[in-house]
């Protein structure tokens, strides 16, 4: 329950990265064939490394200069997408909605004029592939699962274009892969989504496929795997990738998260709890961090200090589904101490605060049947 709500976070956060402009550079020139890239291209590495340091304020002018400099371009106004997007995920939050969606907006019709277009470029179209996937994944975190399929569809029909116009532009099938993978994954879940075939091994044959061959991608393809094997729930690989980004962006707080979240998923505690910490002492922002910390505590049998820091994260308001979240595993806690009259009060707070946590309405109906006198 708690990793299938992380994951839509994490395919946010893959369809942000669908493009090369947030793959492995040195400084601003891109690793291999430099000199195969166009001018706006270049000029996008620099903004994807202002994005990648987190230096938002910068990367945000950036993109607006390009934007206006390539008006026809969906470089600039997806560039602004990727830093809303990002800085929404770094948290787990959602101030920065309407920002989002006024930019995804002219986004959207931009990326109907490259569809229109027969003589787009791969570049172009490979954008609109990236666009597209991340409204997507935006739509299925807001619940609008028909609107999420109908942009992932617009994103995968845009990227087989991209291939098409481009036959050695392999970076391409990191984000069919990705497709293949993701849509078996969500289509598997939803019931009333039309049946498809499960092309996970497919998928991941794909994006292993890009980060061999492909050109621009660099990094990126370690990025998109390592995502994969958490929803693998295969931590021995998905740690070794994310390690490596850390090196190159050492500041990155996303790869920091999914890090820990990794770490906790093999059982390496210390290490997650380091990864933490350091997030608390450097980036006291990202108030989700003390969730982990509670996390961690709680996969330790350590109630107490579990308890205290799930009590502190909810003093930083968190958004509904987090707070739903903690309040569960607080319940979780009262259980274990033989306290089931606060554990239901937890479990009935944590399903008010979202009805979508069907792991709460399971042991509040499981504690009424034990206890009648709860249903009163």
């Amino acid at each position: 329950m708690r990793e299938c709500r992380l994951l839509f976070f994490f395919l946010s956060l893959l369809a942000l990265l669908v493009n090369p402009w947030f793959v492995s550079f040195s400084q601003t020139r891109p690793e291999g064939r430099s000199s195969s890239l166009s001018e706006i291209e270049q000029k996008a590495v620099i903004g994807r490394d202002l994005i990648f340091h987190r230096k938002y304020d910068e990367a945000t002018q950036h993109f607006k200069k390009l934007a206006l400099d390539y008006p026809s371009s969906l470089t600039g106004s997806f560039g602004q997408m990727a830093i809303w997007q990002a800085r929404m995920f770094e948290n787990y939050d959602f101030p920065f909605d309407k920002e989002f969606e006024e930019i995804s907006e002219t986004n959207k019709k931009l990326t109907e004029k490259v569809l229109g277009d027969p003589q787009a470029s791969a570049w172009e179209l490979f954008l609109a592939g990236a666009g597209s996937g991340l409204r997507s994944f935006y739509f299925m975190r807001k619940g609008s699962a028909l609107k999420s399929l109908g942009e992932a569809n617009t994103a995968k029909r845009a990227l087989q274009r991209a291939i098409e116009k481009d036959p050695s532009f392999s970076d391409v099938y990191l984000g069919l892969g990705m497709f293949d993978f993701w849509r078996s994954v969500y289509t598997n879940r939803i019931k009333f989504f039309p049946f498809f075939s499960d092309k996970r091994a497919a998928g991941l044959a794909q994006m292993e496929r890009a980060n061999r061959e492909g050109r621009v991608i660099g990094s990126l393809g370690d990025f998109a795997l390592a995502f994969s094997y958490y929803q693998d729930r295969n931590p021995a690989k998905g740690i070794p990738p994310l390690e490596n980004a850390l090196k190159k962006y050492p500041d990155n707080v996303i790869a920091k998260n999914l890090l820990a979240s990794l770490y906790i998923m093999r059982g390496s505690t210390p290490q997650a709890q380091a990864v933490i910490d350091s997030l608390l002492k450097s980036n006291p922002e990202i108030t989700v961090a003390k969730y982990f910390k509670a996390y961690t505590y709680y996969r330790e049998k350590k109630l107490p200090e579990a308890r205290h820091w799930y009590e502190d994260y909810l003093t930083t308001k968190p958004t509904n589904e987090w707070t739903s979240y903690t309040l569960y595993d607080l319940g979780m806690i009262s259980l274990r101490e033989n306290k089931e009259t606060e554990a239901y009060e937890d479990f009935k707070k944590a399903y008010r605060a979202d009805s979508n946590n069907s792991a709460a309405l399971k042991q509040l109906q499981a504690l009424r049947r034990k206890e009648p006198r709860f249903g009163k």
